[in-house]
């Protein structure tokens, strides 16, 4: 009866470690999605996250704010080349997505605006397959990061 409720207790035991370790794994995955902003971001929060296709496909969109404006020198002004970007990569896949899901509709409205507006920087990043664009109003503190993984 003692050997059954220790390996029970033990078993209980190892479930609550894996399952903190995986708790701790998701947690931390997100901001490392915003690698290169982690150390300026005061608060971010995932706005939408795209159903996981084969292999590590994916569509995701962070908004934030930033505690500094300090870190923003690799930031461009909008010009062009956001325009060709946006619409080339990340409009395609919000307007797909829109398809499959309503959720999307406002936060693409909501990231357009952003996008039109006078003070707007971006910063565009292709690594590994990966596409990020981040678009940020340091009039407002308010961002978006759009992460394309095809």
């Amino acid at each position: 009866m003692k050997t059954r409720k220790i390996i029970l207790m033990l078993m209980l035991a190892f479930i609550s470690v894996v399952l903190s370790i995986v708790y701790v794994a998701r947690s931390n995955k997100n901001i490392n999605d915003l690698s290169e902003m982690s150390s300026s971001i005061e608060d971010y929060t995932i706005r939408f996250e795209s159903d996981r296709g084969f292999g590590n496909d994916r569509f995701d969109i962070y908004s934030f704010s930033l505690k500094s404006r300090d870190n923003l020198k690799d930031f461009r002004q909008k010009n062009d080349e956001l325009d060709q970007i946006f619409d080339n990569h990340f409009e395609t896949m919000m307007v797909s997505e829109q398809e499959k899901n309503n959720q999307i509709q406002e936060l693409k409205a909501d990231i357009e605006k952003l996008k039109n507006s006078k003070h707007i920087l971006y910063k565009y990043i292709e690594k590994d397959g990966t596409k990020k664009l981040y678009l940020y109003d340091k009039n407002t503190n308010k961002g978006y990061c759009m992460i394309l993984t095809i």
